[in-house]
C-alpha cells in the first residue's frame, strides 16, 4: 500500500512539475519587422504634412538589380497631403505620391520619363507595435504602406516604409523604400 502510494505520488508530481506549459495559452508569435533603416519610435501624436525642403526619399536597395541595358537612373519624387495620428488611437490619412523614375540609355539623346502617383487613403484606428511601429488603416493602389517604421521628435515625423518594388515591367525586381519627412503641422487641429 505504502508503496502504490509513493508511486502515485511520483506520478503526480512529474506531471505537475513536467507539463506546468499544457494549461497556459499559447504565446502569439511576435511580429518581427525588419526596416532597411532602424526607426527610433518616438510619440506619432499630431498633425503632420510633408516636409517641402524634401518630403520623401526613395532609396534603392538592390542597385545590381537595374538592368544593365540602363545607363543611368535618377528618381524624383514629391509627397502631398496630411497625416494625422491622434491619442486616442484614430488616425486620419490624405496624401498624394509621386515618383518619376528618369531612364538614361546609352546612346540615346533624351532620356525615358516615368511617372508613378499613389494616393494614399486611410481612416480609422492605428496601432503602435513594438514602440516603433505604425500599423495602419491605409489604402494604396500601387505600393505597400500600412507598416511604416517611425521616428518622431518635436516637430518631425519620419516615415520608414517596408520594401517596395516598381510597377513597371522590367523594373519589378528592383526593391526600394521609402522614408517620408513629415513636419507638425501649423493649421491642423486634431480631431
Amino acid at each position: 500500500m505504502v508503496q502504490k502510494l509513493v508511486v502515485l505520488l511520483a506520478l503526480t508530481l512529474f506531471v505537475v512539475t513536467s507539463c506546468d506549459k499544457g494549461l497556459a495559452p499559447p504565446e502569439a508569435p511576435s511580429k518581427t519587422v525588419s526596416f532597411p533603416i532602424v526607426p527610433e519610435g518616438g510619440n506619432p501624436v499630431g498633425v503632420w504634412e510633408p516636409d517641402t525642403t524634401n518630403p520623401v526619399d526613395v532609396t534603392i536597395i538592390d542597385k545590381d538589380k537595374i538592368p544593365s541595358f540602363i545607363d543611368s537612373l535618377i528618381i524624383e519624387s514629391n509627397l502631398n497631403g496630411v497625416f494625422s495620428f491622434s491619442i486616442a488611437g484614430v488616425c486620419s490619412l490624405q496624401a498624394v505620391l509621386t515618383i518619376n523614375p528618369i531612364v538614361y540609355l546609352p546612346n540615346v539623346e533624351n532620356p525615358l520619363v516615368l511617372t508613378i502617383t499613389d494616393t494614399l487613403r486611410g481612416d480609422g484606428p492605428y496601432e503602435v507595435t513594438d514602440n516603433r511601429v505604425l500599423d495602419l488603416p491605409v489604402e494604396t493602389s500601387i505600393f505597400q504602406l500600412d507598416t511604416l517604421g517611425f521616428t518622431s521628435r518635436a516637430d518631425s515625423l519620419t516615415l520608414i516604409s517596408l520594401p517596395n518594388t516598381f510597377p513597371q515591367e522590367g523594373f519589378s525586381d528592383i526593391r526600394f523604400f521609402f522614408v517620408f519627412h513629415l513636419i507638425r503641422s501649423t493649421e491642423g487641429e486634431l480631431p
